[in-house]
């Protein structure tokens, strides 16, 4: 009868050590391939390693990376977005995929993006650094003026070279 209950918590103890060394068996493994640049297998066993233990942010991270290495970029754009959501200090993801905006003309989506951060996590310093980065930029120019009437209600008429505006 001990001999069961030994052998019993022996297996319980088995089984449940045997999924963390499973996971890093596919985490040593993708982290060669991808040393190795065989992205694909690479890829393939990140995965493995999330199924096995879907909440391991930093998996979903490399595969959300290897995405973009592998030119996979709508793919990409939607996981980052997704990991994003769940987690916005996901500084190099969220970084990646801001430079990915600026090559590709997309500033509108990145700063909608820092906007919905700033919104999840008010008080994270990075985020609001990035929004206030590439939120807008000005130039100062220096203006001359043919004439300026008498300001009246707040605005003035200006002329320069035959044209007419107001400033106020």
């Amino acid at each position: 009868m001990i001999a069961v209950i030994a052998l019993g918590w022996f297996v319980i103890i088995q089984t449940k050590n045997a999924k963390p060394r499973e996971i890093q068996k596919h985490l040593e493994l993708a982290q060669k391939k991808e040393e190795q640049q065989i992205y694909v297998d690479a890829l393939a066993e990140y995965k493995a390693a999330l199924e096995l233990d879907p909440e391991r942010i930093d998996v979903y991270q490399k595969v959300v990376l290897l995405d973009y290495k592998m030119g996979q970029f709508s793919e990409f754009e939607t996981q980052a977005n997704a990991l994003l959501t769940k987690t916005p200090n996901s500084y190099e993801v969220l970084n990646t995929l801001l430079s990915y905006y600026d090559e590709n003309g997309k500033q509108d989506k990145a700063l909608a993006l820092l906007k919905q951060l700033i919104k999840q996590s008010p008080n994270d310093g990075t985020i609001a650094a990035l929004y206030k980065e590439r939120r807008g930029t000005y130039t100062d120019e220096n203006l001359y003026f043919t004439s300026i009437s008498d300001f009246w209600n707040g605005y003035a008429v200006i002329e320069r070279d035959g044209k007419f505006g107001l400033i106020n």
